[in-house]
């Protein structure tokens, strides 16, 4: 039924957990790791490469587990709270299925803005079809971290639109977790677009121009025959009245990929 549904045009980035586990082939277990495995690689880090193959224990086993990362800690009895843990049980990630079987799942964020684990992610997930994966990390300069985007597949690449992202960077808010990282903020008016080769998994920025559909998030994205991904729905970070704030979108807009100039549709 699910793969009725998807040659329909749904998104796989929409299953439950359940069919999670049967579309990547890792099925959730108890947490398996000694406590100094957990503070060797409780924290997020980011990769120093384009992609950076990432092999930590913890991270893995919390892959197969799909724990909380408050669970990890009660585990450990872990009261440190001036870091997130890590954790992949996460809001706004994609997932895409590739020609070859293999599963991606990108991004997303764990817990809200509120809690001392919140964290917005940039690593690559790719599952092997046989229940093993393997955990792709990359700079923060060249993928910031990245939630309620789309994911969609045209040839060798998937296209990755749109991002909530932090709020600020303000003196020990949320974003001020990223380490100094500057990059990966909401700004009015500009789209994220990126784009991952599914082959070598390095991700690039891809520069647009034309009628943008905004700093815009939670929406949906399609591959159109003429080489164009249109974009709909979700919402966008405005300023209207001196204020800002998410207000939904009612338009549509494409992105052709020849030109990469974006259109809205009428």
């Amino acid at each position: 039924m699910v793969r009725l549904l998807l040659r329909a045009g749904a998104s796989l980035s929409h299953i439950d957990n359940d069919l999670r586990q049967y579309f990547t082939g890792v099925y959730h277990q108890e947490i398996q790791i000694t406590k100094q495995e957990y503070l060797l690689g409780r924290y997020r880090r980011f990769g120093s490469n384009n992609p950076e193959l990432t092999e930590v224990n913890f991270w893995s086993v919390m892959i197969r587990s799909n724990a909380s990362a408050w669970k990890a800690k009660q585990k450990f009895e872990d009261n440190d709270e001036s870091l997130p843990v890590w954790s992949f049980d996460r809001f706004g990630r994609t997932i895409t299925e590739l020609p070859n079987g293999k599963i991606i799942e990108i991004g997303g964020e764990h817990e809200d803005s509120y809690d001392p684990d919140f964290c917005i992610y940039n690593d690559v997930v790719v599952y092997q079809g046989d229940g093993s994966f393997k955990i792709f990390g990359y700079p923060p300069e060249v993928f910031p971290p990245t939630d309620f985007h789309t994911a969609t597949l045209v040839g060798d690449y998937i296209y990755i639109f749109g991002n909530l992202g932090y709020l600020s960077h303000k003196p020990g808010g949320m974003a001020s977790r990223l380490n100094g990282n500057p990059l990966g903020l909401r700004t009015v008016g500009e789209t994220p677009v990126y784009r991952l080769n599914w082959h070598t998994f390095k991700i690039e920025q891809v520069e647009t121009s034309g009628n943008k559909p905004g700093w815009i998030w939670d929406h949906l994205a399609f591959y159109h025959k003429q080489n164009q991904i249109v974009v709909s729905g979700g919402k966008i970070w405005q300023k209207v009245n001196e204020k800002f704030g998410c207000l939904d979108n009612h338009h549509s807009f494409y992105l052709d990929l020849n030109t990469l100039v974006w259109s809205q549709l009428i």
